[in-house]
């Protein structure tokens, strides 16, 4: 779980420049019409949005992990 938490609490880290280097090659593909791999990687860069999205919206790194621990309590 630890791992888990380290990989919530700092999603900025690696969101950001996921989407950066998805987006890229996304866009690249796309243009190249190998549209399988460009929607592959445009599907990596919306899930990496979502995942910074949530760390905004949920107040932060300390606020994310506690979203976590508290949906993880409701559901035992």
């Amino acid at each position: 779980m630890d791992l888990t938490f380290f990989i919530i609490k700092y999603i900025p880290f690696w969101s950001v420049p996921s989407i950066i280097i998805a987006g890229y090659f996304c866009y690249l593909y796309w243009v190249k019409d190998i549209r399988l791999i460009a929607v592959a990687f445009g599907m990596t860069a919306f899930i990496s949005f979502l995942s910074l999205g949530y760390w905004v919206m949920s107040g932060g790194p300390n606020q994310s992990v506690q979203q976590i621990l508290e949906f993880q309590k409701q559901d035992m």
